[in-house]
């Protein structure tokens, strides 16, 4: 029965890693749209913030503009 089970532990050895990675992969594609989501998201942010400095340095260079008008 020994000599056996060694001549098939490569077989059962190569079977249980297939399970894992399988299982593995079915997990990846199953959270894969929301790690894709996050990602828009994160690069929405970005992009929002971008504009929101832009927005803030037109505020400042309009109030440096009337301050000078005004001196």
């Amino acid at each position: 029965i020994a000599h056996g089970l060694t001549l098939l532990m490569p077989l059962l050895s190569v079977l249980i890693l297939i399970l894992i990675v399988k299982s593995y992969r079915q997990q990846a594609i199953q959270h894969f749209p929301q790690f894709y989501r996050w990602i828009c998201c994160c690069k929405q942010a970005e992009d929002k913030i971008d504009y929101n400095v832009e927005t803030m340095h037109s505020i400042i260079s309009e109030q440096t503009r009337q301050r000078q008008l005004l001196n």
